[in-house]
């Protein structure tokens, strides 16, 4: 007898196991002839196939997910460092350089690099290569030249190659007023009038 959507009277087990013929049993399942319960060969399989295929689609997901973050880490990092930068040349009052290479950030605390003997005071590895189009090459590495009143001598881009362009934030804009972070167009070279303020 049913009533109000459940069982009213459940089947109650014998020492046997099995459930008393004629009595409902709503959660009655899969029972053998000795009253244990189970699931087929054919239901397990589905179900190790849906949770192998949930599986994919979550890996899938998480290394862009991944991808997305390391880039956006590396973009804000390099904005944080280029400001700390210019920021510096203000409060010491002379001029401070920065050296970008595809590989590597370099901070000096004058405008005096390695070629003259003098070593960075900071420098940071990057996960993923980036490119700029200032003055310098990928070998000599591209120079930022902040002077005292924190203005940069040349006005350029940066942009941290991801190889999948999944990442909101993957581009720096260096201008007289301000340094944005931006998002580069897909197939489009490092150059502001490319990259999407956001």
């Amino acid at each position: 007898m049913w009533g109000g959507g459940f069982p009213v009277s459940l089947g109650k087990r014998r020492s046997g196991g099995a459930v008393k013929a004629g009595q409902n049993h709503w959660c009655r399942g899969y029972l053998d002839m000795q009253g244990r319960g189970g699931y087929s060969l054919v239901e397990v399989v589905l179900v190790i196939g849906i949770m192998s295929i949930l599986l994919a689609i979550g890996t899938i997901k998480y290394k862009e997910y991944a991808i997305r973050y390391r880039t956006e880490a590396q973009t804000r990092m390099l904005h944080s460092e280029l400001q700390k930068a210019r920021i510096s040349a203000v409060y010491q009052k002379r001029g401070t350089l920065v050296k970008l290479f595809p590989g590597r950030l370099e901070v000096y605390s004058s405008t005096w690099d390695d070629t003259v003997g003098v070593a960075p005071v900071l420098t940071r590895r990057l996960e993923y290569p980036i490119t700029c189009n200032g003055d310098g090459d990928r070998v000599t590495g591209y120079r930022l030249d902040f002077d005292s009143k924190g203005l940069p001598g040349n006005w350029c881009s940066i942009c941290v190659d991801d190889n999948d362009g999944v990442a909101v934030l993957d581009s720096v804009i260096i201008s007289a007023s301000r340094l944005s972070m931006g998002k580069r167009d897909q197939g489009h070279e490092c150059k502001a009038a490319h990259i999407t303020i956001r």
